[in-house]
C-alpha cells in the first residue's frame, strides 16, 4: 500500500522531472557539439553512465584506485636489487607495449585522457602514446615492510600524470622491502588507475590475461547471474522505484564516529596480510551449517562483531551501520572490455551484535544472510544501477555530485573472493597485494578483502578526520582478524 501511495504522489512530478531532464539533455548535446568542434577527431565523447560518477569531485575524491603489490626477488641480494627492479619495469613495459600494439584499437579507452569543461567530463584520444611514460621508477622513496602509512601520504598528494587526466600508471620502487620474518627481499609495485577506466575485477582480469607470463594466462569462466523473468522484473522495478528512491532521499545516516562529516582528500591507508587457513576453515564450516549462506554474509557477520567492539570501546551505540557492497550486474564476456558493471547493494548492518557462543553466531549470521538475499533479489539493486547508468548520460557534474551525496552509506565493503594462482612476471612472482578504492558520496571508511597466494589480504581506507591516526585503522583490521579466529573456534 505504501508503494502505491508513493507512486500516486509521484505522478504529478513526472512531467516536471521529464522537462528538467530534457533541458539538461539539450544542454549536454550543445556541450558535446562545442567540444567536438574544438578537439576534432581527438574528441571521443562525453564521459557517461557509471564512469562519470567517479569523476565528479576531483578536489576531494580523486577517483583513483591504489594497489600495492610485492614482487619477490629470487636469489637476489640487496646489492643487485636495483637491476632486478629495473628488469621488472622493463618486463611490464614490454607486456603493455605488446598489448597496445595488438589490442589497443579494441580498448582505446585505456589510453584516453579525461578532461572537464562546461560542467561535464569528456574523453580525448592521445595519439602519440608512449608506454614508458605510464610505468616509472619511484625514486628517492624508502619504505619499511608493509609501510602503507608513509606510502599513503605520498599517494594522497600524487595525482595521475597529465594533470590527473591519464587513466593509469605503475610505479616501481627502487628500495628493497625485506620481510622481517623470512628475510625474503621484495620489490614494491604501486598500481594506480582511475575508476572511470573500469572496476577492480576487470583490471585484475586484464593483468591476469594480458600482462602475466603467457604460459600462466587463462580466461575466467563467464559468471552466470540468476535467471529472472526480465519483463516481470522491469515492471516491478518501475512500480517500486518512486518508493525506493524516496526512501533513500529521506533516510538520514545515524550519527557515529565513522560517519563522513566533511569529505577530505587525504586518507589513511592500512593493510593486513594473514594466512588463509583459519579463514578457509571458518568459511567451509559455516557453509556446512548454512548451505545457502553467501560469502558476503560471512564477512559482514565478522565485521559486525568487530565494529560492535569498536563502538563499545569509544562509548557509542549506533543500532546499525549503513554498508554498501559493490555487486556485479553483468556477466563477464569472453572478450575483455574496460567498463564499470557494478551497482550498490545497500544494507543496514546490526551493531549491537554480541556473539558469545555458536547459537549467537548462527543467529546473527542467518539474520544478516536473510537481509542480504532480500536486498540482492529486490528492485533496489536494479534501481540504483539504472540511476548510475542513465542519469550521468544527462546530468552535469554539479547535479551528479549532489546525487552522490544522497546515498545513505557510512561504510563500503569490497570483496573480491578467491583470486587465481599467483601472477608471474618473468622470474618474478607477485607474492601479496592490497588495494584501496576511492571514496564515493557519503562513504567515509572502506574495507577490502580477498584471498591470494595463500594469504587473506585486508585493506582499509578512511578519511583523516575519522581516525586520529593510522594506528586506529590498523587496530580495527587487527581486531577483525582476531574476531575471525575467535568465531572459527566457537563453531568448530
Amino acid at each position: 500500500m505504501q508503494r502505491l501511495l508513493v507512486l500516486i504522489a509521484w505522478l504529478p512530478l513526472i512531467p516536471l522531472i521529464g522537462i528538467t531532464l530534457f533541458g539538461f539533455g539539450c544542454y549536454r548535446l550543445v556541450v558535446e557539439w562545442l567540444l567536438r568542434r574544438k578537439h576534432g577527431t581527438s574528441f571521443k565523447g562525453l564521459v557517461g553512465d557509471i564512469d562519470a560518477m567517479w569523476d565528479i569531485d576531483r578536489e576531494v575524491d580523486s577517483g583513483i584506485v591504489n594497489a600495492v603489490a610485492y614482487m619477490e626477488i629470487p636469489s637476489a641480494g640487496v646489492a643487485n636489487f636495483s637491476d632486478a627492479a629495473h628488469k621488472i619495469r622493463q618486463i611490464i613495459i614490454e607486456r603493455f607495449t605488446v598489448f597496445h600494439q595488438d589490442k589497443g584499437h579494441q580498448v582505446r579507452k585505456f589510453f584516453w585522457k579525461r578532461n572537464q569543461a562546461f560542467g561535464f567530463s569528456y574523453w580525448t584520444e592521445k595519439h602519440d602514446v608512449i608506454v614508458e611514460d605510464y610505468i616509472q621508477m619511484m625514486e628517492n622513496e624508502s619504505f619499511a615492510e608493509n609501510d602503507t602509512v608513509n606510502l599513503s601520504k605520498i599517494l594522497n598528494k600524487k595525482m595521475l600524470s597529465a594533470d590527473n587526466s591519464a587513466q593509469w600508471e605503475i610505479l616501481v620502487s627502487t628500495q628493497p622491502i625485506v620481510d622481517s620474518i623470512t628475510g625474503v627481499i621484495s620489490c614494491m609495485i604501486v598500481v594506480r588507475f582511475h575508476h572511470s577506466l573500469c572496476d577492480g575485477v576487470t583490471f585484475l582480469r586484464f593483468i591476469g590475461e594480458e600482462i602475466t607470463n603467457p604460459e600462466d594466462r587463462s580466461s575466467p569462466q563467464p559468471r552466470k547471474l540468476p535467471i529472472v523473468n526480465k519483463w516481470k522484473k522491469y515492471a516491478l522495478t518501475l512500480y517500486e522505484a518512486p518508493f525506493i528512491i524516496t526512501s533513500l532521499f529521506l533516510k538520514k545516516l545515524l550519527d557515529n564516529k565513522l560517519k563522513r562529516k566533511t569529505p577530505m582528500a587525504h586518507k589513511y591507508f592500512v593493510s593486513k596480510h594473514v594466512n588463509t587457513n583459519i579463514w578457509n576453515q571458518f568459511r567451509n564450516q559455516v557453509k556446512k551449517e548454512v548451505p545457502n549462506v553467501h560469502y558476503s554474509s560471512i564477512v559482514l557477520t565478522a565485521v559486525s562483531a568487530t565494529l560492535n567492539n569498536y563502538f563499545k570501546a569509544i562509548k557509542q551505540t549506533p543500532s546499525v551501520l549503513e554498508v554498501a557492497l559493490p555487486t556485479i550486474m553483468k556477466p563477464q564476456n569472453k572478450k575483455l572490455t574496460f567498463e564499470n558493471t557494478f551497482s550498490l547493494l545497500l544494507q543496514d548492518l546490526p551493531m549491537k551484535c554480541e556473539i558469545n557462543d555458536r547459537n549467537d553466531f548462527f543467529e546473527a549470521l542467518r539474520a544478516i544472510n536473510k537481509t542480504y538475499h532480500s536486498h540482492r533479489h529486490s528492485s533496489q539493486l536494479l534501481i540504483l544501477y539504472g540511476i548510475m547508468k542513465i542519469l550521468p548520460d544527462v546530468l552535469p557534474t554539479f547535479a551528479l555530485r549532489y546525487l552522490s551525496r544522497q546515498f545513505p552509506v557510512t561504510m563500503g565493503v569490497s570483496l573480491l573472493g578467491d583470486i587465481p594462482p599467483k601472477f608471474q612476471f618473468g622470474p618474478f612472482a607477485l607474492e601479496k597485494y592490497s588495494f584501496w578504492p576511492p571514496s564515493f558520496g557519503t562513504v567515509g571508511i572502506s574495507l577490502t578483502m580477498q584471498s591470494y597466494g595463500g594469504q587473506l589480504q585486508l585493506g582499509l581506507t578512511a578519511d583523516r578526520n575519522i581516525f586520529q591516526s593510522s594506528q586506529e585503522g590498523q587496530a580495527l583490521l587487527e581486531d577483525l582478524v582476531r574476531q575471525i579466529e575467535r568465531l572459527q573456534q566457537l563453531i568448530c
